[in-house]
């Protein structure tokens, strides 16, 4: 006789394949067979040649052209017949039969040993063993308003399932029967005595109400809540199951792993823990795991605990701040072996990307960096004459080789994969291909000691700051000249050597004016809107402003030759400085770009130390 499982598996195929409309993929409804012998509802038939708008229509199927009227087409009797047969198993199949006689269909449940039994079975099992037996209307009242009925399991011996467990093995950290106090626990090599109120198994009633809980969800989840709701006797053998497949836990075998030494702001550890049986086998626990965590600041809150059902659980741990988080895991007030866990949150530099040299991933007063389409850094590597693409952990990828007069000092990158760079040495913006290819050069009639290049997301315009001029100089990406604005000066509009520029999301200008030590702000059509900042090496104050860049949220950043990365928000109001000079020490810090959202992390172009820093704000 075939086995439950695969009488559903085979009605399934059937309804899938054979009784299925290929239109809505629904039971057919109304079946009609064309002349080509493949079987759809009328329904969807007649909403097809609606759609069309002719007598004539194709088989959805194998095309086959069709002239004959829907109504005049034959109904598919066998087909028909077929979705009764389905139908009618399927509610068969749902019926859950008596354990004892395995013929009659279970109407009851035994809350003692979990037994599901039939009408003729209840007395005998009553009589016999005493166990409280409940119809499973009864159930469901229970489950309602206790929520007690499913686990009164529990209270029994899984080895011996007919008795209570009434006695605590301490040798052993386990609740017993009385048999097993004379058989698997024996005096004097155990020590057990009497649990008169249970406490040690307290534990059980939280995994039993969290794995019931947890059937529910997943039987939600699987769109099979009818599981839950209307036949309980298969909810609580799932809950049986798996509470039996527990077992206690010898807290001095568990362990913990995959834990960081240190992670980034914003980022997620995820530390899992194994639970063992006194033979160092990963099990489930019985016992409740009790998680804490301290945070940076001194708070503290429950940790999240997540069971994997296979003997391990994942503790994962935000890093929201930075500073040192403790983690305390815990079994019956005990500490699993390793804890309390320590683990420290970078809330600054995170990675160094290169130093001093000519080779790969070496540098030689780098100036300006940009994100590419593929995520990878491309560095102006000014004084080596190149430029070199890095991935975002640091691997070396590959170097463009430029002409030995160029000396590019910043970087761009178009919609179009060109790479557009500022040739300090030759007053000229050089265009390359991604595979390094020189396209063409423009602006050696206008610019001189071009130090920064920006392209605008309003208008795709090249912005170029004419640092020896005062001037900001706008070209098509052709080479095109436009128009320029600004002129020397210190007045709001004029610059004294500008050298970065860069846009928000909305085309707004943010320009480092260096030797004014300002910050101004144009609108999209290079209208002087306003500046921020003074001289000083206080913060909020700018001494030679060098790099600037804009994240997703317009917060502003800024490097200057106090050798510092600085937060402003839109409107120029100082936030906060990101680098730590104690620990980090840039040196004369210029090129600043961003990856990530969550945590988002900044790139700085290091200059004077020849290497890239990556910060957590």
């Amino acid at each position: 006789m075939a086995s439950s499982s695969s009488l559903r598996e085979f009605l399934d195929k059937l309804n899938d394949d054979y009784v299925s409309c290929a239109i809505c993929l629904e039971q057919c409804k109304k079946p009609k067979i064309l002349p080509c012998l493949h079987t759809f509802c009328e329904d969807c038939l007649e909403q097809l040649v609606e759609q069309t708008h002719a007598r004539r229509f194709r088989c959805p199927t194998c095309k086959s052209m069709c002239t004959s009227c829907i109504g005049s087409l034959k109904g598919n009797h066998f087909m028909v017949s077929l979705i009764d047969l389905v139908n009618e198993n399927r509610e068969k199949e749902a019926v859950v039969l008596c354990d004892v006689c395995a013929t009659n269909a279970a109407n009851h449940i035994c809350v003692d040993c979990s037994k599901d039994l039939c009408e003729t079975c209840i007395n005998e099992h009553r009589t016999t063993l005493s166990h409280q037996v409940l119809t499973l209307q009864e159930c469901t009242e229970l489950k309602v308003e206790k929520e007690v009925s499913w686990y009164s399991i529990l209270d029994h011996c899984l080895k011996h399932t007919n008795n209570r467990l009434d006695y605590f093995c301490e040798s052993c950290n386990v609740d017993i029967c009385f048999e097993c106090t004379i058989i698997d626990h024996r005096v004097p090599q155990h020590v057990h005595r009497y649990a008169e109120h249970k406490s040690q198994s307290r534990d059980d009633d939280d995994i039993a109400h969290e794995t019931f809980n947890a059937l529910k969800r997943k039987d939600c989840m699987d769109d099979n809540s009818s599981v839950v709701n209307s036949n309980p006797i298969k909810t609580r053998k799932m809950a049986h199951k798996e509470i039996n497949q527990r077992q206690f836990v010898w807290v001095s075998k568990c362990g913990i792993g995959s834990i960081p030494r240190r992670l980034l702001k914003g980022d997620t550890a995820n530390i899992i823990i194994t639970t063992r049986n006194k033979h160092g086998i990963p099990v489930m626990s019985r016992q409740q795991i009790i998680v804490k965590v301290v945070k940076p600041d001194g708070s503290n809150c429950d940790g999240v605990l997540i069971d994997n059902h296979d003997g391990t659980y994942t503790v994962p741990v935000r890093g929201e701040i930075g500073g040192k988080y403790v983690v305390t895991m815990t079994i019956r007030d005990q500490h699993i072996p390793g804890t309390p866990v320590k683990i420290v949150v970078d809330q600054s530099v995170v990675m160094k990307i290169g130093k001093q040299g000519h080779g790969n991933k070496e540098f030689y007063f780098p100036n300006q960096i940009v994100v590419n389409r593929k995520g990878d850094f491309a560095i102006a590597d000014t004084d080596n004459g190149r430029l070199q693409i890095v991935s975002q952990t640091g691997r070396y990828k590959k170097t463009i080789l430029l002409p030995q007069s160029m000396k590019p000092t910043a970087i761009a990158m178009s919609n179009g994969d060109k790479y557009f760079t500022t040739d300090a040495s030759n007053n000229e913006v050089v265009v390359l291909g991604n595979n390094g290819v020189i396209l063409k050069s423009f602006g050696n009639d206008r610019l001189a000691f071009p130090l920064g290049i920006a392209i605008s997301p309003q208008n795709s315009d090249v912005y170029v700051t004419n640092s020896g001029c005062g001037t900001i100089e706008i070209y098509t990406q052709e080479g095109d000249f436009v128009r320029s604005f600004g002129s020397r000066g210190n007045l709001g509009g004029q610059f004294s050597c500008p050298y970065s520029i860069a846009f928000d999301s909305h085309g707004v200008a943010y320009v480092s004016d260096s030797y004014n030590h300002r910050i101004q702000v144009f609108s999209s059509d290079s209208r002087f809107l306003y500046t921020f900042g003074s001289i000083g090496k206080n913060d909020g104050q700018f001494y030679y402003p060098r790099g600037v860049a804009i994240d997703n949220d317009r917060y502003v950043y800024v490097t200057d030759q106090e050798n510092r990365l600085q937060k402003f928000d839109s409107t120029g109001r100082f936030i906060r400085r990101i680098d730590n000079v104690n620990d980090h020490g840039l040196n004369m810090p210029t090129g600043i770009a961003f990856i990530g959202n969550s945590p988002m992390k900044i790139i700085v172009v290091d200059t004077n130390n020849h290497c890239i820093k990556i910060f957590v704000p």
